[in-house]
């Protein structure tokens, strides 16, 4: 090792969440970190050879507005196989959502694009997973850009952790009544009993006081447990144990400001979002933390709506091939509803593979409700569309709850993973000698094979029809499986793609008004991964609609057209000039449902306004169509 060289000399604990990475391309490597100067947080980037010995003027990258100055945090530069540089950070927002924002370079760092959102999200941020010991959750994104010379070439993976919304309906908490400490409550078997909704009021006097709370939960139940008040003298910790009264699974702190020092933002209560993994009772703790005081706790229920998340964390991966457009975020945990997961990582592999690792408490001993960790991993095979949980990466699981550290957090901000031609190598944090080390495994690559991805679907009465394609074209055998509405995948039949390379199924045992998802399965090295998965809601009724054309205006030969047919009966296209007279028909007998067209531009007609009419069944609905030549 040689001398360290300086990139930047700053004061004592202004710079964080420094990383780093390397390009081939152009011999330069990146850096990007957080600076806390006294207006705020900011993310900022330098550049150097590869030598690392001279490095560039540092320049901010996310905004000086009031939106992103003093709200970011977490940054991850990254860079392609053709010298395009990105860089990722968090974004606090003001409201109920987060949000991950992307700026890209195409000039190797001179100057970056306007940033993009990529995602936004909602965080546990009052908590991190069972047993860590810090008063927030950590919920940055992991970054990682396909260099191989696949068909994804170049597309850019994002991977992080959310879950429900629980902010919406945290200020009405604790409306069942009040429910005043019983002393003395300093074991679980003393606990003060309390119920879900009520309002709890306490007072710890010294740091040998400890007050439990006996609280009975349902397995599925998402429970927010936060202090809107404190003595002005008090900062004090808020956990909730597992039933065997030793299992910590959330963790904050504390005191007199609605404003906490677990940093939740806007004014609202310092608390915790935690889902029920099983049925039982659940001890809620509050002990000194540096100063006494009396507080006051509202409980209650909060109710999942349309949020991607299932409870406290999911798992989760979206995609971009141009950093600006991205995908709809693809769930890849599979464990019951309670269970954590947290802190995921990406990384794609030489031929395309993408792989993903995260710490995973379902495999947890039952005793302990979800509170201890393994780590688990899953690859895609078909560019993040479509995920296979691989199983567990470690040996051993971790309780970190009685893990001693004198660091906070002890478990870590991060897991490591990284992938070369053969293996994949995930790095993570473990107790199993009673105290955090770092152990690392190495893992043979899944081969890639053929791509499958979905190319289609078309919806009917009481039909759902989905196409495949296999790249290059294979007559291949998979099974197919269907979850209906969310639940688990079941096996439904064995298909075969042409010599053409598709494969178009049929499912007509579906009902409307219910949501089904398929994929594709196919064993590789003994193991099956998943492909082309598709998610389908199938409804009732069907609108007569037309959408905008595509452009808009109109400049080449044909243009692109969705819409949705009522019933399965024929239908008409018909173009009007502004005069009314009709100079196109299309005659359209696609049946009932959602579909996509491309029509053609007669090269007689002039530039303007025409009028596109769709007709079915003695029902009419237009959209304006600009031509330009």
């Amino acid at each position: 090792w040689g001398t360290p060289d300086i990139a930047r000399d700053l004061p004592f604990l202004e710079a964080d969440k420094g990383w780093i990475v390397a390009d081939s391309s152009s011999g330069r490597v990146f850096l990007s970190y957080t600076r806390f100067p006294i207006t705020g947080s900011v993310i900022d980037f330098q550049w150097a050879d590869s030598n690392a010995t001279t490095w560039s003027t540092p320049r901010q990258i996310s905004l000086d507005t009031s939106l992103e100055r003093g709200f970011v945090q977490g940054s991850r530069p990254a860079v392609d196989g053709d010298g395009r540089v990105y860089v990722v950070y968090e974004l606090i927002g003001d409201s109920f959502e987060d949000y991950f924002r992307i700026r890209r370079s195409d000039d190797r760092g001179q100057t970056f694009a306007l940033p993009v959102t990529a995602v936004s999200m909602y965080t546990n941020f009052g908590t991190g997973a069972p047993g860590f010991n810090r008063d927030h959750g950590v919920e940055f994104s992991g970054i990682a850009v396909d260099r191989s010379h696949g068909p994804q070439r170049g597309r850019i993976y994002l991977s992080w952790a959310e879950s429900i919304n629980w902010l919406d309906e945290v200020l009405t908490l604790g409306q069942a009544g009040n429910k005043s400490e019983v002393e003395s409550n300093g074991s679980i078997g003393s606990a003060t009993p309390v119920l879900l909704g009520q309002t709890i009021r306490g007072s710890v006097s010294s740091t040998l006081d400890v007050d439990f709370y006996a609280l009975p939960l349902t397995q599925g139940q998402h429970v927010v447990v936060a202090s809107d008040s404190a003595e002005a003298s008090a900062v004090l910790s808020l956990r909730l144990l597992a039933g065997n009264g030793l299992t910590a699974l959330t963790f904050t702190t504390f005191n007199s400001s609605v404003n906490p020092t677990g940093g939740n933002p806007q004014g609202f209560p310092s608390g915790w979002f935690f889902t029920a993994p099983v049925t039982g009772t659940y001890y809620i703790q509050v002990n000194q933390r540096s100063g006494p005081g009396a507080y006051r706790l509202r409980t209650g229920l909060v109710n999942r709506g349309l949020e991607r998340g299932r409870d406290q964390r999911d798992i989760f991966v979206g995609w971009s091939d141009d950093a600006t457009t991205w995908s709809a975020p693809v769930r890849l945990s599979e464990d019951p509803i309670g269970f954590d997961s947290w802190l995921p990582e990406v990384a794609v592999a030489a031929d395309g593979g993408v792989y993903c690792a995260w710490y995973d408490f379902r495999d947890a001993a039952a005793a302990t409700n979800g509170g201890e960790s393994s780590v688990y991993l899953a690859r895609s095979g078909d560019g993040g569309s479509t995920w296979t949980t691989l199983g567990a990466v470690t040996d051993t699981l971790s309780r970190w709850a009685p893990s001693t550290s004198n660091l906070e957090p002890n478990q870590g901000d991060y897991i490591a993973l990284f992938a070369n031609n053969a293996f994949v190598w995930p790095c993570w944090t473990d107790d199993r000698r009673g105290n955090p080390d770092v152990f690392a495994a190495r893992v043979a690559l899944i081969p890639n094979g053929a791509q499958v991805a979905f190319r289609n679907v078309r919806l009917g009465n009481r039909r759902i029809s989905i196409d495949w394609e296999a790249s290059p074209a294979d007559t291949l055998t998979m099974r197919l499986y269907r979850s209906t509405d969310g639940g688990a995948f079941q096996y439904r039949d064995l298909v075969q793609f042409g010599a053409n390379g598709l494969l178009t199924y049929d499912d007509t045992t579906v009902t409307a008004d219910r949501g089904y998802s398929y994929r594709l399965g196919r064993f590789s090295n003994g193991v099956e991964i998943f492909y082309g998965q598709v998610t389908v809601f199938l409804p009732s009724l069907f609108p007569l609609s037309l959408g905008l054309p595509r452009p808009q205006p109109v400049v080449g030969g044909t243009f692109g057209v969705s819409l949705s047919l009522a019933t399965d009966e024929a239908a008409d296209l018909i173009l009007h000039d502004i005069s009314g007279r009709e100079v196109f028909r299309q005659r359209v007998n696609l049946g009932r449902g959602p579909h996509t067209l491309t029509l053609p531009v007669d090269a007689g007609l002039k530039q303007g306004l025409y009028i596109l009419t769709l007709r079915q069944g003695g029902r009419n609905t237009s959209t304006r169509v600009h031509l330009v030549r």
